[in-house]
């Protein structure tokens, strides 16, 4: 695991989000964080969420990145391969299973790839309580170019809430996020 304290505030928030765990291969928050990754069709260019140590833009970028990990994870394609570009993620997408989807479109399903393991993750309990980090993540670091800096967790994990549509408690999309996601069904077991 690499320590958000110095390695990004970005990916401390992605590390509490993701329905896996802590896990930097889940999304590419870590690549973004470190400037290796371009995707300006989805939001990801070299200014936007760049600066590791803060918190400016994070939440945003979080959201991107979760998206599109959720994507990258369910097709089965390797983190480090990064060789490919957003139009080339749609062509593969609609060439190989001819789903015919806009970037918007594309970005949509992995948002709902994410949703559906957060529903199942609260199916065995876990709550917006479990959207944690562990204390010596969240202590500032003690040396070297992160000294001192504190993570501003709870704001960034305020504003990813509001920005994805989770319930404060729950931990969970709302049941009109989930309904404006083509996700009826599945709120009308949790809701």
């Amino acid at each position: 695991m690499h320590d958000p304290r110095g390695g990004g505030h970005g990916m401390a928030l992605t590390y509490a989000m993701s329905a896996r765990g802590a896990c930097h291969v889940a999304d590419p928050m870590l690549f973004v964080e470190m400037g290796a990754r371009y995707y300006p069709e989805i939001g990801f260019d070299y200014i936007t969420g760049n600066e590791p140590r803060s918190d400016e833009n994070k939440p945003e970028a979080a959201v991107v990145s979760i998206t599109f990990g959720a994507l990258e994870n369910s097709a089965c394609w390797c983190a480090f391969a990064d060789t490919l570009t957003i139009p080339d993620w749609l062509n593969l997408f609609n060439d190989v299973a001819g789903y015919g989807w806009d970037i918007e479109e594309m970005m949509k399903a992995g948002r709902r790839v994410f949703y559906l393991k957060r529903l199942i993750n609260h199916r065995y309990g876990l709550t917006a309580e479990d959207d944690k980090l562990t204390p010596r993540m969240l202590e500032p670091a003690r040396d070297g170019e992160p000294k001192g800096i504190e993570i501003n967790f709870e704001g960034m994990k305020s504003r990813f809430y509001g920005l994805v549509g989770f319930d404060p408690v729950e931990g969970i999309p709302t049941k009109e996020i989930l309904e404006e996601y083509d996700m009826a069904e599945e709120a009308k077991q949790v809701w």
